[in-house]
């Protein structure tokens, strides 16, 4: 999963250039309003994830403590 995110990502960086290089200003915009939300994406499930498993090994030790 990770991998298809990290591909998806930098085919879009990819996309990115070759938009600007034609000078498709829109699909420049569009893209890189995209990535960014992506990354923002990608910031909340590392901050869920990392969360989870901060309540997972709180409720671990309460219940060996």
């Amino acid at each position: 999963m990770v991998f298809v995110l990290i591909m998806a990502f930098f085919a879009g960086l990819i996309k990115l250039k070759e938009y600007y290089v034609e000078g498709n200003y829109l699909l420049v915009f569009l893209d890189a309003v995209v990535l960014i939300v992506s990354v923002l994406v990608m910031l909340e499930a590392f901050s869920v994830v990392s969360k989870l498993k901060k309540e997972s090994k709180l409720k671990k030790e309460q219940a060996n403590g």
